[in-house]
């Protein structure tokens, strides 16, 4: 009899440790995703924190490009710009355009000529300067492309990415033999802009330079 009784209660004992760790597994397996629930809700409320104030922030760098912008604009109105211009005392502005979306200002001074597009969109301008033993050269800096040129044979420039060609318009420097161009140039993707070219025509269409569009090519 008593080896029944201890029988039943070893059989009782086993039953008890397995019916404990069954319902344990569970318990720890709900804390551990409830610990993996937390730290993803931690990291999306992070994340969501981190897109507003960057949002927040290129708002105010927009805002404040386009104050800058104005400033500028009636600078070069006045030629007090000069002042902030390199080598001030010997600069000459020699052209000022105001477009509907940028202002090009174009100075010389002993080093030659620079062409600034100041944009309102970006605190600073998209620059390109041609030396007084240069013939022509470009720059293209958000998604703006601007060019000089003093060779009297250029007749058309063009600009080749992707599926897309477009003209760039040239103009003339009064008393000056200084032509120049710019305009908005967008390309679908980096890959595109790296193998995007420029290309200068005379005016009977033939190919006078050729080169890629992005100064980092």
């Amino acid at each position: 009899m008593k080896k029944y009784l201890y029988l039943m209660v070893a059989l009782l004992f086993f039953y008890l440790v397995i019916q404990f760790f069954r319902e344990d597994t569970p318990k720890h397996m709900n804390v551990e995703v409830e610990r993996e629930r937390n730290q993803q809700n931690e990291y999306n409320e992070l994340m969501i924190t981190y897109i507003n104030e960057t949002e927040k922030l290129k708002d105010e760098i927009r805002t404040l490009s386009s104050l800058l912008y104005e400033t500028r604009k009636a600078l070069i109105e006045t030629d007090a710009i000069i002042e902030q211009l390199p080598h001030p005392a010997t600069t000459e502005i020699i052209h000022k355009e105001l477009g509907e979306e940028n202002y090009i200002l174009i100075y010389k001074n002993e080093k030659g000529y620079t062409l600034l597009c100041y944009t309102p969109e970006n605190p600073f301008p998209v620059t390109t300067r041609l030396g007084y033993l240069a013939s022509d050269v470009w720059n293209y800096e958000n998604g703006i492309l601007v060019g000089l040129t003093v060779l009297p044979i250029i007749d058309m420039v063009k600009v080749n990415g992707g599926n897309n060609e477009v003209e760039m318009e040239l103009s003339e420097v009064n008393d000056s033999n200084i032509r120049f161009w710019y305009g908005k140039v967008e390309f679908e993707s980096e890959q595109i802009l790296s193998e995007s070219t420029i290309t200068v025509y005379d005016k009977e269409g033939n190919v006078l330079r050729e080169d890629f569009v992005s100064p980092y090519r």
